[in-house]
């Protein structure tokens, strides 16, 4: 029966994501916490928008020199935002707002080349 390798495949797909991605983390700004290889993103509101916080074991990452984009998913409509460094930590979506339903997902270039996707699950 190939339905239990196929299953076996998806299984494994699963947890190997599983250890790269994790939302085990306290939020220290009021938002949401997501992992992606031992760093942390924290996607909270802000006055201005919504501001993504950046740490690595706890100690702030420094943003200079990344790019990205706030992708706000609500159904099948889709809504960019550009993500700019907004400090020593943090990335600013500017007048980005969340609302009920939406699927935030930020999309990050980092200045050594490498791209990031950070999902964040709502509840």
């Amino acid at each position: 029966m190939t339905l239990t390798p196929c299953l076996f495949a998806a299984v494994v797909l699963a947890a190997s994501l599983a250890a790269f991605a994790h939302g085990d983390e306290q939020a220290r700004h009021g938002g949401v916490v997501q992992s992606v290889r031992d760093i942390s993103y924290e996607l909270a509101s802000h006055d201005l928008g919504l501001m993504l916080y950046v740490a690595d074991h706890g100690n702030p990452m420094p943003t200079a020199g990344m790019t990205g984009t706030l992708v706000l998913m609500q159904g099948t409509q889709r809504t960019d935002v550009a993500l700019q460094p907004a400090g020593e930590n943090t990335m600013l979506a500017k007048g980005a707002k969340l609302r009920r339903g939406q699927r935030p997902t930020a999309v990050l270039a980092m200045p050594s080349g490498r791209s990031v996707v950070i999902a964040f699950p709502l509840k």
